[in-house]
């Protein structure tokens, strides 16, 4: 029987890649669209790639759209695994702590499409989730680990980067691979219980120390179910918990509702209440209809006002509206630094513009000066 594994697409920016390992001899057979300017680059690449990995026969088929360098090397690398060569990728970056603390905006981009991958570098949002979870078909679960993996490793994101990873069993394959890049923060989804998490980050664990990481991997659960919800404080309380999120379609398909403002407040509120609890940020979900933006103006308006630090995205354009929404204007800026000076020229209780100010008041006002400083 044939040992065949297929990867990739013929689509703008990717490589549709087909191996072969039967044969006794090695064939290449490159066909692209820029075949005069690029032919021997990009059988260059193909070389490197199969040379790293010991393959010295079989036969590669490589149809290229466009693709960058790193995205060739990882869909020939998904394409062996699938035809169930034994290889291992040992490139490891032990990673650099950065600082990391505006989230008002999370994009979430597909893991398997090498052309968002590759633009999420340059989107204005201030984390980029590169996603391994829903939006990938399980046939392409390898393909996407891979290709994250590879633009981790080559592309620097100006924005604080994220995975989302799949839950138990595909998700300790996903950690074994992306926790070998400078990866920020994972997102772990449909946690439950502290139990669950503490499994994965056991996991995490066990990876760094073998990988003999620099820099300790931040994670954001992300409750799902009226379960999670339920122990949304346990879960929040984890050291490496950074902040909590949900996921709206999946918590009312659990609970059986419809979407609305009265389905999600008490989700809104419980999540809420158990990140600030545990002195972590709450970031709100998606607003999930791209050409409503004077819906999403209002329903970020909405979790700010709640509390939350932050919201998700599906689409590069939504984030002006949500960075509008939490940047404070020069005036609010200049009434917070009013409250701050006046608090600490005092020796207790003061008042600003005839309202009393105390110490709740001050911590809204420095709130309003960090925002204000990451515009």
């Amino acid at each position: 029987m044939d040992k065949i594994g297929v990867s990739g697409s013929e689509e703008k920016g990717d490589c549709y890649v087909e191996v072969n390992l039967d044969s006794k001899e090695l064939k290449i057979d490159i066909q692209s669209k820029v075949q005069k300017l690029y032919g021997k680059a990009i059988r260059k690449s193909v070389e490197k790639t199969l040379k790293k990995f010991g393959i010295k026969n079989g036969i590669i088929k490589v149809s290229d759209k466009g693709a960058y360098d790193f995205v060739i090397s990882a869909r020939i690398e998904s394409s062996l695994l699938k035809a169930g060569a034994e290889i291992e990728n040992d490139s490891i970056d032990k990673g650099k702590e950065r600082e990391t603390k505006l989230r008002r905006t999370r994009l979430y981009l597909p893991g398997n499409n090498p052309k968002l991958v590759f633009d999420g570098s340059i989107f204005d949002c201030d984390c980029v989730i590169l996603d391994l979870e829903d939006s990938v078909s399980m046939d392409n679960k390898i393909d996407a680990r891979i290709l994250v993996r590879n633009a981790l490793h080559t592309l620097k994101y100006k924005q604080e980067t994220m995975v989302r990873i799949n839950p138990i069993p595909l998700g300790k394959e996903d950690l074994k691979e992306i926790l070998k890049t400078n990866v920020d923060t994972i997102l772990i989804p449909k946690v439950e219980t502290g139990e669950e998490l503490e499994e994965i980050i056991k996991i995490i664990d066990k990876y760094e120390s073998e990988y003999k990481k620099d820099k300790k991997i931040k994670i954001i659960p992300i409750i799902e179910t009226a379960l999670g919800l339920e122990n949304a404080f346990e879960i929040a309380s984890y050291k490496r918990a950074i902040a909590l999120t949900f996921g709206a379609e999946d918590y009312l398909a659990d609970l059986g509702g419809q979407r609305n403002y009265e389905s999600l407040f008490y989700l809104r509120s419980g999540i809420l209440n158990a990140a600030k609890a545990c002195k972590k940020q709450a970031l709100d979900t998606v607003f999930p209809d791209i050409n409503d933006e004077k819906g999403l103006e209002e329903e970020t308006k909405l979790i700010k006002n709640m509390g939350y630090d932050g919201k998700g995205i599906i689409h590069p354009r939504q984030a002006e509206i949500i960075h509008k929404v939490f940047t404070p204007s020069t005036e609010e800026y200049i009434k917070a630094k009013k409250i701050i000076d006046a608090f600490k020229k005092s020796k207790g209780v003061v008042a600003v513009d005839g309202r009393m100010v105390d110490l709740p008041v001050v911590k809204r006002a420095q709130k309003i000066i960090d925002m204000y400083g990451g515009r």
